[in-house]
Formats: structure tokens, C-alpha cells, sequence
């Protein structure tokens, strides 16, 4: 018997040690003033619950606007007429007001109308969804590149070992064959008689029922199809009754009617799938009996002079069989893709993610 040395078909992997992923970038300072003027009282609160921290506020005088003021208690009787602050300033300016007892000199400037300004200065420490989402992208497709690699090589090397072991049982068994040829040529002559027509047997009935299922169901799809098809257009016909085609009732009904179609269809989908799977399962029962029959046909034909031979290549069978269970049964996990598209989906809705600023 032919040895077979596992160890010259599998290959060690060892698991690459996932480094610590560096967040020390994913938050940025952001600061911001609010002047009151902006009503800043009445937001200052939501910017609050949303992460901001006030760190400082000051108060300064602000210009908002120019004001004309006559020096001294009295002004001239048309106390309007005097320069803009374009053409002036705030420069002194004066007139003189004549009257029959006598003449009267006024003068006046423009000064600055003030008032106070508070300021507040917020900062927040925030997520940087875009950083976030660029690492984990990158440590995914690391680790799922890893994952699929490792079990692509293990099936590698399983297909390897399985042909491995088929081939040289198929060795094992022709050579048990030639042996036995002869010995026994009268009783192998009877036995393969019986074995061609347990195969012809099988051939005849494979192929009677084979392809009766094809078409089945055909026609209930077809009445499904037209079921549905038919309550699609009573509903069209009663939106456009109505008035409601072109609105949402006729998208959200559509959908129900295809969901149920759609279930429909899987159902009967599924019956004919079994359906199919019986008569394959059927004529698979029929073959694995026919084989049966070959291989018991077969071992009666060796079984005088071949017991001491099958023994150790049963064994040895049953040990790869084993050792291979065993590797098969090993898994490497690896991510999801589609958890990728579920923390974007997080990130892009991640307003809140913030944290206290530092001090």
C-alpha cells in the first residue's frame, strides 16, 4: 500500500497578530463664537447639548451707528439742518442764526452710538467620520483579504488530499482486481453478467424519468403571474378613479401586490424544487443501490483471496477521513462587508459623536 504523507499537501498558517488601531486622529478641536446680537442666549443651550463647552466670554462696545448733538442747551429753530456725517464727520460744525434784534451762533458734531457686544466661545472635540471610516475600511479589507485567503488554501489542500486518497485507492483496487482475474475466470464471467445488467437497469430507468419534471408548474406560474397581473391593473384603474395614481398610495400598494406575488411565486418555486429534488433523490437512491450491488457483486468475486487486502486500505481510509474532518471543521473568521456599509451608515448620521474638549 502506497503511503501518503499529509504534511506534503498542507501548510501551516499561523495568525498575523492584528496591530492596535491608532484613534488618536478621529477627533479635531472645532471652536466657534456667538455674538449677541445672534440671539446667542437662545441657542447657546442646543449648542450645549450638542457637545459644545463655553471656555470664555467677553464684553466689548460696538459701534452701531452716529448720532447729531448742538453743544449747549438750545439749537436753532431749524434744528434739523445741519450736515451728513458723510460730508462732516466729526468735525464741529456752525451756523449762525440772524433775526432783527440781532444774530445767534450754534454749533454741533456727530458722535458715535454704542452699545455692548457679548461674545461667547465655544469648542467641541468631534468625531472625524471620514478618518474613522478610512481606518476601518482599511483594517476590513485587511482582515477579509486574510480570512478568504486562508480558506481558499484550505480547500486547496483538502481537493488534494481527497484525490490523493481516491487515486491510490483506486490503484489499490485494480491491483485487487488483476489478482482475482485469475483465480476465478468462470465465476467472474457470472458475475459480471449480473453486474451489466444491474447497470442497464439503471440506465434504462435514469433515463425514463429524467427531464418528467422539467416542465412542472409551469402553468401555475403562469396563473400566478396573471393573478397578480390582473390585481395590479384594478388597482391602477381604481387610483386613476380616484385621483391617487400619481401619488404615494399607488407605490405603496404596487409593492404589497408584488411582495405577494413575490411570495408566491417562492412557494411554489420551493414545491417544484422538491418536487425535482425527489425524483433526483429517487434516481441517486437507485444508482447508490446499483453501486451497491456492483461493489457486493464485486467482493464476492474477491472475497476468497482479497479479505487480508481490503482490511488495511479500509483503515487507512477511514484515518484520512478523519484527519480531514478534523481540518474542515477549523474556520478562520473574517468580516462582513457589509459591516462596512453599516458603520458608514452610523458615521454619516454621527452629529452627536462628540467628546469633551480638553482643557
Amino acid at each position: 500500500m502506497e503511503k501518503i504523507n499529509p504534511l506534503l499537501y498542507i501548510t501551516d498558517t499561523d495568525p498575523v497578530p492584528e496591530e492596535i488601531l491608532d484613534a488618536s486622529g478621529w477627533y479635531e478641536t472645532e471652536y466657534m463664537e456667538i455674538e449677541q446680537g445672534d440671539k446667542a442666549e437662545g441657542f447657546l443651550a442646543w449648542f450645549l447639548a450638542q457637545g459644545w463647552v463655553l471656555y470664555d466670554q467677553n464684553t466689548s462696545s460696538v459701534v452701531t451707528g452716529q448720532f447729531w448733538k448742538w453743544d449747549g442747551t438750545s439749537s436753532p429753530p431749524d434744528f434739523n439742518s445741519h450736515p451728513s456725517f458723510d460730508a462732516i464727520g466729526y468735525e464741529t460744525w456752525s451756523k449762525t442764526e440772524y433775526t432783527v434784534l440781532g444774530s445767534t451762533s450754534f454749533s454741533g458734531r456727530w458722535y458715535n452710538s454704542t452699545s455692548a457686544n457679548l461674545v461667547y466661545r465655544l469648542k467641541r472635540r468631534k468625531l472625524q467620520s471620514e478618518r474613522v471610516l478610512g481606518d476601518m475600511i482599511s483594517q476590513f479589507t485587511g482582515a477579509y483579504n486574510e480570512g478568504r485567503s486562508i480558506n481558499d488554501q484550505r480547500y486547496d489542500e483538502l481537493v488534494s488530499l481527497y484525490a490523493v486518497m481516491v487515486s491510490n485507492t483506486e490503484d489499490e483496487l485494480n491491483t485487487i482486481l488483476a489478482e482475482s482475474q485469475d483465480s476465478s475466470t468462470g465465476y467472474e464471467a457470472l458475475i459480471e453478467a449480473v453486474i451489466g445488467l444491474l447497470t442497464t437497469d439503471y440506465t434504462t430507468h435514469a433515463a425514463d424519468v429524467t427531464g418528467d419534471l422539467d416542465t412542472w408548474g409551469t402553468s401555475m406560474i403562469a396563473e400566478i403571474n396573471t393573478r397578480f397581473n390582473n390585481l395590479v391593473t384594478a388597482l391602477r384603474q381604481d387610483l386613476v378613479t380616484k385621483g391617487l395614481y400619481n401619488t404615494t398610495v399607488w407605490t405603496t400598494s404596487n409593492s404589497g401586490i408584488e411582495k405577494d406575488r413575490s411570495t408566491a411565486l417562492t412557494d411554489l418555486n420551493d414545491k417544484i424544487v422538491d418536487k425535482q429534488l425527489a425524483l433526483k433523490d429517487r434516481i441517486h437512491v437507485f444508482q447508490v443501490d446499483m453501486r451497491q450491488n456492483v461493489m457486493e457483486a464485486y467482493f464476492r468475486l474477491m472475497k476468497a483471496n482479497q479479505d487480508n487486502l481490503f482490511t488495511p486500505l479500509e483503515f487507512r481510509n477511514r484515518m484520512m477521513t478523519a484527519m480531514l474532518a478534523f481540518m474542515e471543521r477549523r474556520t478562520d473568521g473574517y468580516p462582513n462587508l457589509g459591516d462596512i456599509a453599516n458603520i458608514a451608515g452610523s458615521l454619516g448620521f454621527a452629529e452627536g459623536a462628540t467628546v469633551a474638549p480638553t482643557t
